[in-house]
């Protein structure tokens, strides 16, 4: 049995819940090579199991919503693995997450991510911690015991595993304790701010159409610039939509944050065909750091320079749009300064062979 104790400045919280480890009484092999190594309920209130299993196939799963934020299946291949979910009664859990035990580092690796309003937060431990204390932002702190994992399944590290809800107070650190109670070692959380129901949050004059063009005998397209917070950090995007039947993006599209200020054009494609008549197309289109230099794009023998659009202070983009419609994806970008000279010069991979379907889209991003 395990105690989640909450410290406070001006209070002292404790739940108590029922976490089954090997060795406590808690473990069972229903199924052959399937061990429960850990049960309760989180600080959100979701109840959980945690099962270790041999093999590459999980137990039975259901289709029921888990609440843990960030999903992930890493079991291809895997001689053994965890996972944590929901109790099901007649299987070891349902749905969650799973982690690959096969060469898991000590290291800890931790991850804070938001799902929902839920903050999930995973580490991995050293063999000698039996116990982990999460701290607050707010001083507080709950203990939990680490989840073991049974020498006959794995030779592994053991983990951590905590969901609570957001936005405020955020975790902040996990100390990892030994039999003794005594510090095996500290792990930095990173911060995550601002966990809420709908975490992205435009904000005011943050959506703006920066273009409006046409592939010759193909769609019409648009090209919007965004600005909006996420998880308490301000992002800038540049997003293609492609028309579709008068709707915008309903032939497809996409967007990236050309966030690096080292790379004077930040630029990505989308790329697609269109059925009647068939038409094949590349849209370039990035963030030009300064509005003064040029662009060029090159397909073949031909160089296609891009057009450059403002964007309005309100964005806070720290450049202008450069665009332009070609037949295939470029071979090289070039950004020359008002003076001629050559800035930067990119070379790329020629595209394949492969046959655009009218319908998809896709595209490539440089942005680093």
């Amino acid at each position: 049995m395990g105690k989640w104790t909450f410290c406070g400045s001006g209070a002292l919280i404790c739940a108590t819940a029922l976490i089954g480890l090997t060795g406590c009484g808690g473990s069972h092999a229903g199924e052959q090579g399937v061990v429960v190594i850990g049960r309760g309920t989180t600080a959100a209130g979701e109840a959980f199991v945690a099962t270790a299993y041999r093999g590459e196939r999980p137990p039975p799963v259901s289709s029921r919503r888990h609440a843990v934020a960030g999903v992930q299946w890493h079991t291809s291949g895997c001689t053994a693995s965890v996972q944590i979910g929901e109790p099901e009664a007649g299987s070891s859990s349902s749905g969650g997450s799973t982690t690959c035990l096969d060469h898991l580092s000590s290291a800890p690796e931790p991850s804070v991510t938001c799902n929902g309003g839920l903050l999930a937060i995973t580490s991995h431990t050293t063999k000698r911690t039996r116990r982990v204390r999460l701290t607050l932002s707010n001083g507080a702190q709950l203990t939990s015991a680490a989840l073991l994992v049974p020498a006959r399944i794995a030779n592994a590290p053991g983990l951590y595993y905590q969901v609570m809800r957001g936005p405020s107070p955020i975790p902040v650190s996990l100390t990892e304790l030994d039999s003794q109670g005594r510090t095996v070692r500290v792990v930095r959380l990173p911060a995550i701010t601002e966990c809420t129901k709908e975490p992205l949050k435009y904000l005011p004059g943050g959506i703006h159409i920066l273009a409006t063009d046409r592939v010759a005998d193909g769609p019409r397209f648009s090209i919007t610039g965004e600005r909006y917070r996420f998880l308490g950090k301000i992002y800038f995007d540049l997003a293609a939509e492609i028309d579709s039947h008068g709707e915008r993006g309903g032939g497809g599209g996409g967007s990236f944050s050309p966030q690096s200020p080292k790379r004077l054009f930040a630029w990505s494609t989308q790329e697609g065909c269109h059925a009647h008549p068939y038409v094949q197309w590349v849209i370039i289109y990035g963030l030009l750091r300064n509005p003064r230099d040029r662009v060029f794009a090159r397909v073949a023998k031909r160089a296609y320079r891009l057009k450059t659009v403002s964007i309005p202070a309100s964005l806070h983009a720290g450049g202008a749009l450069a665009y332009a419609v070609m037949p295939r994806r470029p071979t090289d970008v070039l950004v020359l300064t008002p003076s001629g000279t050559t800035a930067s010069a990119e070379k790329l991979e020629p595209p394949g062979s492969e046959q655009c379907e009218p319908g998809e889209s896709s595209g490539i991003s440089m942005v680093g």
